[in-house]
């Protein structure tokens, strides 16, 4: 049976996409770009086809390993198709580059002395420093896991600190979290509501849980730390699962699934304190997998092509 509901809604957006595209095409040939930077979103669309239709070259630029629709609909009349990471097949080998993720300038510059960064966000310098830094929205799922596994974590290893961000909407989850704790173990929890200087402790970390959003994973491999990566895997396309898989794959962190928390969690975090191999060995894949001033390899690319 027709949805008409859904039928009218896609004629609206169609419609849309059409005034959309009338609407760049007169700002291309009012301007007459020497070229365009497509970053994804569906505007990339009509404005994709607009400078196709006027002759005016484009580079599109994928910061998840699965290109977003609109990216897909409009890569293949692209001159390039800018990716995070190697590894990543969506687009034709020849029009591949891989650029990165522009970062703020503390990432490509941070030094990274843990022992330093440590002090400056009040840890120990003999401590291991569990960092928790799931985005600015937080991760409920992560949270609630880490009620039962941070205390267990603390009792067997007295040298353990814990850093955890909950995100701007969880002030309640920040208040409650870790109630009941023995106060021995509360005074080595660092609890942040938010926090402006992500870099000073992702240096100071010797673990990382986290998310797999693109920009943190490319935060986590600036700096060069070990990561255990729980995906939100049901956000649009499965891109979280696909980003951290693709890691995973080449070695560089430790993947658990939602799915297995808590215990896969605690499981994950002991075998990196039990092996520091381990962790070096994921600091150093890691960091491999890091593309330094992305944003001026992107700038370059964008004038090299536009000169051609």
């Amino acid at each position: 049976m027709l949805d008409y509901k859904t039928a009218a809604l896609n004629a609206r957006d169609l419609g849309r996409v059409m005034r959309g595209f009338i609407g760049a095409l007169r700002i291309m040939r009012s301007l007459k770009p020497d070229i365009v930077f497509a970053k994804g979103g569906y505007i990339v669309v009509p404005v994709g086809t607009a400078a196709r239709v006027a002759g005016i070259p484009y580079i599109t630029h994928d910061s998840d390993v699965v290109p977003g629709l609109a990216n897909k609909l409009i890569a293949s009349s692209a001159i390039k198709n800018a990716v995070a990471v190697h590894g990543i097949t969506a687009y034709p080998p020849e029009k591949t580059i891989v650029s990165g993720i522009p970062l703020s300038a503390e990432y490509n510059d941070t030094y990274a002395d843990r022992m330093e960064y440590k002090r400056r966000i009040g840890i120990p310098d003999s401590a291991r420093l569990l960092f928790v830094y799931t985005g600015t929205q937080g991760a409920q799922s992560i949270d609630t896991a880490l009620n039962v596994v941070v205390p267990s974590l603390l009792s067997r290893y007295p040298d353990l600190y814990v850093a955890h961000v909950f995100g701007r909407l969880n002030e309640q989850t920040k208040l409650h979290q870790y109630e009941g704790i023995d106060e021995e173990y509360r005074s080595r929890i660092q609890k942040h509501l938010f926090i402006n200087n992500a870099h000073e402790f992702i240096a100071a970390s010797d673990i990382i849980i986290g998310r797999a959003g693109a920009t943190s994973m490319a935060e986590f491999a600036a700096i060069g730390r070990a990561c255990i990566i729980v995906p939100a895997e049901q956000l649009t396309g499965g891109h979280q699962l696909k980003n951290a898989q693709l890691y995973e794959h080449q070695g560089a962190i430790k993947l658990v699934r939602e799915s297995s928390l808590p215990t896969g969690l605690e499981k994950a975090v002991s075998e990196l304190l039990d092996n520091p191999t381990e962790v070096q060995a994921l600091e150093s894949s890691i960091r491999s997998m890091h593309t330094p001033y992305s944003a001026q390899k992107i700038a370059k690319l964008l004038i090299d092509e536009a000169q051609k």
